[in-house]
């Protein structure tokens, strides 16, 4: 059995946002922002910012639906993905608005990888119906697309892209 990386006396509450204004209810997508702010959306659809000491909470944007996976850009814009609208939404880090982004074809978009070097924001369907799951590729600028992985995939979920930008 694998040693841990930390002693289970090392783990602590980082924000218990059961009774915070806004709610932090079932945070999904967990990201970190480069400020130090830790980033995720809710089943509400909510978009939250969690102080990089976990001392608040601020709503910045939603989408009245359900967001699963978060990721940025260079930018400090947030690509979120929505259950509910089958659709990826982008919080506009130059005005503080979410926006729908893509959803051409897209029908549970789960996870998004942003590649800036070649202008794509790929994300993962996660239908998982007759492993017809696969990775949409979008636009970075239009948000045009379209699926671009067809291979058979049963649940397609979390994705990273390799450290060298060369591929999924």
């Amino acid at each position: 059995m694998a040693k841990p990386l930390l002693e289970m006396s090392a783990a602590k509450v980082f924000l218990d946002g059961i009774f915070t204004s806004p709610r932090v209810a079932h945070p999904e997508g967990v990201a970190i922002h480069s400020d130090g702010s830790i980033w995720c959306g809710t089943e509400t659809g909510d978009l939250l910012r969690l102080a990089a000491d976990g001392s608040s909470v601020e709503r910045m944007g939603g989408t009245e639906g359900f967001l699963l996976g978060i990721a940025f850009d260079s930018a400090g814009n947030c690509f979120a993905c929505d259950l509910r609208h089958a659709a990826v939404f982008r919080w506009d880090a130059a005005v503080a608005e979410m926006q729908r982004f893509a959803s051409a074809g897209i029908r549970v978009p789960n996870y998004p990888i942003v590649d800036e070097a070649r202008g794509w924001l790929y994300v993962s369907d996660s239908l998982g119906e007759d492993n017809r799951s696969g990775i949409f590729r979008y636009d970075l600028k239009t948000g045009e697309g379209g699926l671009w992985c067809r291979e058979a995939m049963a649940f397609a979920n979390g994705m990273a892209l390799a450290p060298d930008g060369n591929g999924l």
